[in-house]
């Protein structure tokens, strides 16, 4: 990337409102990870959607709304 390219990321209206919400979302989870994953599995449960986690191998395991993964699969 290029300096001036990255200027205009940093001037970006878009680029600094999704700064400003991950650093609120950050601050109300006390800047802790792991309770920032706990509230992003905790609404991945509640909104009724399927899920899939996929490793670097290209493994890849569906979870269900309540997070418990169904089966794995390659591709």
């Amino acid at each position: 990337m290029t300096g001036e390219r990255r200027r205009e990321m940093m001037d970006d209206p878009i680029v600094a409102e999704v700064r400003a919400i991950r650093n609120k979302l950050a601050a109300e989870c006390g800047y802790d990870v792991g309770e920032i994953f706990r509230r992003v599995r905790e609404r991945e449960a509640q909104s009724g959607l399927e899920y899939a986690s996929c490793r670097r191998d290209g493994s890849c395991r569906r979870r269900n709304p309540q997070g418990s993964a169904d089966d794995d699969r390659r591709g």
